[in-house]
């Protein structure tokens, strides 16, 4: 009887402490660029956000839509750069003439991948409020050790 006691009194304990996890909170620093995530004292990167926001789908789906329209601006913004940097080196060393159609392929290139980008950063601000505002649980941590004085039950919140 005295097993089955401390048993159910083991798991009941286990189960039933935990506590907010206040470490689990995305700061959100607006910059001029857009926006800064950090969690735990480190740079949110799209990509971790994807991994944080796994168990909020309406989350997942925001930071899914902030990474594909990320990589469609960074592309747009490669190409605009690639192709305004050939046509502006060939204007300053004077040995070719400009191309007028490259250059405008790469300020076009620009002008749409500015909202693209505008636009991942909004949807990736949503992710991280919606991860912040949905109440997460941590989990306690149960250690037990054999110590000089017989055992030692450890728990950690």
């Amino acid at each position: 009887m005295k097993k089955i006691l401390l048993l159910f009194s083991f798991s009941l304990v286990l189960f039933s402490l935990s506590a907010q996890c206040d470490t689990c909170h995305i700061s959100i620093e607006k910059k001029w660029y857009g926006y800064r995530f950090e969690l735990q004292g480190q740079n949110v990167t799209i990509d971790r956000l994807l991994l944080l926001t796994q168990s909020e789908r309406e989350a997942y789906a925001y930071a899914q839509k902030a990474k594909s329209l990320s990589r469609g601006g960074n592309l747009l913004c490669f190409v605009g750069s690639f192709c305004s940097a050939w046509t502006l080196g060939a204007l300053t060393t004077g040995k070719r003439s400009v191309n007028w159609p490259m250059l405008g392929v790469g300020l076009g290139s620009f002008a749409i991948a500015f909202p693209l980008l505008k636009s991942a950063n909004k949807n990736a601000l949503r992710a991280a409020e919606l991860y912040n505002s949905t109440g997460r649980r941590q989990a306690t941590e149960v250690s037990l050790s054999i110590v000089p004085n017989g055992l030692s039950l450890q728990l950690a919140l």
